[in-house]
Parts: structure tokens; sequence; C-alpha cells
């Protein structure tokens, strides 16, 4: 059964999670940080979807493979590892019962240094220290990311991908035809994506309009189909985090 999902940040101003779970939404990914910084609304919605019975995952926007803060390889090593470990003690201040996610993109202005295997390594590191934790593991980045970017064999963990074909003002929704059911697109990169069979774990297919009719505070929200199951218990004890 696949399962429909909300991208939601600080972005988004607020979040009723109560409209959302009306509108057939069963889970959230909430941003829980900018690469050390805590997005400032991440523990109030995770408390609020949690409290709706919404399955409650998280990403983080890192920044550690971007040149001015890695210069070099082991320089990405170790930030990547850092932020890692930051993090954690972010996600556990809320009770996250999904996935955790590392986004991986470049903004405006800024480069990266790093080879493609040298970049995969890096996320893997990453990752591996969230599993360390007893977090379920996602790569989340753009299907064009992950194959020009990246060394996509290489990759150990399930994938968060976003790829939107379409163009116009008001994309798809969750019940427009050309995505419904989580169907992937007939064009190359959607027969990419088809090959990656189990591994896809989720497909951001929309990004602009509609987050008023989910409950949020902006028009523009990222829409996802999730193709593995959302939820796996994980009891909210906030604690001390060593590492």
């Amino acid at each position: 059964m696949i399962r429909k999902v909300l991208d939601i940040s600080r972005h988004q101003e607020y979040f009723d999670p109560q409209k959302a779970k009306k509108q057939g939404i069963d889970g959230v990914m909430i941003r829980g940080a900018y690469g050390f910084s805590e997005d400032s609304h991440f523990l109030c919605f995770a408390l609020a979807a949690h409290s709706a019975g919404l399955a409650v995952g998280s990403y983080i926007s890192a920044t550690w493979h971007y040149a001015q803060i890695s210069p070099s390889y082991e320089d990405a090593k170790r930030n990547a590892r850092r932020q890692a470990q930051a993090y954690v003690k972010i996600l556990k201040k809320a009770p996250i019962n999904s996935f955790a996610a590392l986004h991986l993109e470049l903004e405006s202005g800024n480069t990266c240094l790093l080879t493609a295997q040298q970049l995969t390594e890096c996320a893997n590191l990453f990752l591996n220290i969230l599993k360390k934790h007893g977090y379920r593991p996602l790569l989340y980045c753009s299907i064009a990311w992950l194959f020009y970017r990246m060394d996509e064999t290489r990759c150990k963990y399930p994938l968060w991908l976003s790829y939107y074909y379409f163009n116009s003002v008001r994309d798809v929704d969750f019940n427009t035809p050309t995505a419904k059911n989580g169907c992937l697109p007939d064009t190359d990169w959607g027969q990419k994506m088809k090959a990656l069979g189990p591994r896809l774990a989720l497909w951001q297919f929309g990004y602009k309009s509609g987050g008023r009719a989910y409950g949020t505070g902006s028009e523009n929200i990222n829409k996802n189909w999730a193709y593995q199951p959302l939820k796996r218990f994980l009891p909210f004890r906030p604690t001390r985090v060593l590492f």
C-alpha cells in the first residue's frame, strides 16, 4: 500500500495535522536541521503530527559537502560525522517513528569539490551514524543528483528522490491522473526510478500549490508518495546522546 507524505519545514510557517489527516495524508517528513542548526519549527511540528497519529519522519539539509565548508575529502568526512552527530541530538528531542533522511543538494552560489565516489562514501558515513542510533536512514536528493553527482551503485540505503516532470503553474497533486497512486512517469528518468525497485522508498513529485488545503501556512508544499511502510515504533525518551 502506498502512502501520502508531506515535506514540511519552517518555510510552511504553521501546520494543522488534523486538516492534513482529513485530506488523506499519512505522514510528514519534517526538516530537523539546516547544517548544524535546528529548524525553528521542527519540534512543534513533530509533536503536533505525532499527536494526530501521523507518521513522523525527518530530514537534514546538509552543508558538509559545500566547498566553502569542506575544501577537501578529509574535511568532508569530518564535517559529515559532526553534522550527523548534531542531527541525532536534535532527533532525540522528537517522537520520530519513521525515516530520518540526509538531504543533499547545492544551493545557488555554492559548489562541491568531491568526486562521486567521495560524496557517496561521506553520505554512507553520515547515514551509518543514524542507523547506529536506531533510525531508519534514507538518502534524499533529486534523481539527477543521484546519477550525475554520486555513485548510485554504492549507495547503501533506501532512496527518497525528487523528480518533477511537468511544466505548469499549478503542478500535480495526489489525485492528478499522471501521478495518481504513485505511478512513475514513462520518461527516461521515470524508467531509471522504476529500475531501482524496492530501493525507492519515496518519490517527491510535486512542490507547487495546494499547501493550504493540507493545513500549512504556505501555498507551496512538497508532495510525496511513499512505497515503503512509514511507521516503525521507537519509544520517545529524550535523552543525552553519547557518541
